[in-house]
């Protein structure tokens, strides 16, 4: 026996082989690493999930030899090399295209830091759209013409966007600074953001004074009914007598509150009349 223990000495055991850790540099702990970073990068999670015990639970179950690194780690090394693989893909997938338009708005944090985001629209090869947000850039100084004219020139060359038979179309809000911007960067084509341009106009149109009165009046029945539990329950009974799908006053929004209200005008009418 002590021959054996002997011999033993030295060797891995097939226990200690199941139990060792794997080795942070072998390709199942380096797939495993960058798949947790790609994990935290698409759905925007924080760099302290690495830390949760809910996580490290669930990546022991899956893979018990692995050993996470620490958050530290990640944000120095693993991130910042991601990082540098998609933007190599993603200035090729640009320089393949023929056109290319960019859209760009400025935003601010709940910490009220500003920043700025510019993404990049082209139709590929198969004729898909695709899009890639470039960057958001925090944006210390005054949101004028010129500092954000200097921040989209900065992008157009990181990203190599100029093309030498096209210009770059860019889609902005309505905002004056951004005007300014665009003329002073010296981009092609300008256009103004539909979607805020159409929000615009019909806040324009809910300030008009009938259509204020009458948003009042539904305002007010919404929130009698929200604060009423009796009235609440008299009208629930109202819709099963006349066998009517069961339907509550919601006021979100004027364009949710007046979208419940033409569905309960088309119920009942149908009922009524």
């Amino acid at each position: 026996m002590e021959s054996n223990s002997v011999r033993m000495k030295g060797k891995t055991t097939i226990t200690n082989a199941f139990a060792a850790k794997l080795p942070t540099s072998s390709a199942r702990a380096t797939a495993v690493t960058r798949d947790i970073n790609v994990f935290i990068a698409a759905d925007m999670r924080p760099f302290s999930v690495v830390e949760n015990l809910g996580f490290r639970r669930l990546i022991h179950t899956l893979e018990p030899k692995y050993a996470i690194p620490s958050q530290a780690h990640f944000t120095r090394t693993v991130v910042p090399t991601l990082y540098k693989e998609s933007k190599v893909n993603v200035v090729q997938n640009l320089k393949e295209a023929e056109t290319i338009a960019i859209t760009t708005d400025g935003w601010t944090s709940r910490c009220t830091q500003s920043y700025i985001t510019i993404t990049a629209h082209i139709i590929n090869s198969n004729w898909d759209m695709v899009n890639f947000v470039l960057q958001t850039r925090p944006l210390f100084e005054s949101h004028t013409g010129a500092k954000i004219a200097e921040v989209l020139q900065a992008a157009v060359t990181e990203w190599d966007l100029k093309k030498p038979d096209h210009g770059i179309a860019i889609v902005t809000d309505n905002a004056r600074n951004m005007d300014g911007a665009v003329h002073e960067a010296g981009f092609g084509l300008h256009i103004k953001c539909f979607s805020q341009t159409t929000n615009l106009a019909t806040q324009a149109g809910l300030c008009v004074a009938r259509v204020a009165h009458l948003l009042g009046r539904m305002r007010r029945i919404t929130a009698f009914f929200h604060r009423s539990s009796t009235a609440a329950a008299v009208l629930t009974s109202k819709q099963k007598l006349l066998q009517l799908p069961p339907h509550k006053f919601i006021w979100t929004s004027p364009h949710v509150g007046i979208h419940h209200w033409i569905c309960w005008f088309v119920t009942w009418s149908s009922k009524l009349l």
